[in-house]
C-alpha cells in the first residue's frame, strides 16, 4: 500500500484542533476553546468539525450537548483531557473518571 496527500481548503481556521481522527473520506476534529474564554466570552468551551475529504467540504458544530451530557454525568469539564484513536472514537477523562465518545456523520 502506497501512502499520498492532498492539501484541501476550508473555510475556518484550523489551528485550534487539540484532538483529529478520521479515515480517507471523513475526519473529525475536536477544537478546545477554553483557554481562550476569557478573552473571547461568546466562544464555546468545545466545537467538533467534520472534514468531508471526498467534497472538500466541512462544518462546525457546537459541542453544548456533547458538554452537557458529560457535566450531567459528573466530569468536570475544565479539567477535561482528550486522548485521539483513529477509528472515529475519542476517550475522554477528568482524571476521576473517563467515557468514550463515538462520531458518526
Amino acid at each position: 500500500m502506497s501512502l499520498s496527500w492532498r492539501k484541501v481548503s476550508f473555510p475556518f481556521e484550523i489551528v485550534g484542533i487539540k484532538v483529529l481522527t478520521g479515515d480517507d473520506k471523513t475526519a473529525y476534529a475536536i477544537f478546545d476553546h477554553r483557554s481562550l474564554l476569557s478573552a473571547y466570552p461568546d466562544l464555546p468551551p468545545f466545537e467538533l468539525a467534520i472534514f468531508d475529504l471526498l467534497s472538500e467540504t466541512s462544518c462546525k458544530h457546537d459541542f453544548a450537548p456533547v458538554a452537557a451530557a458529560l457535566t450531567a454525568a459528573g466530569f468536570e469539564l475544565s479539567e477535561i483531557k482528550f486522548q485521539p484513536n483513529s477509528i472515529g472514537k475519542i476517550i475522554v477523562s477528568d482524571g476521576k473518571q473517563a467515557a468514550l465518545l463515538e462520531f458518526s456523520g
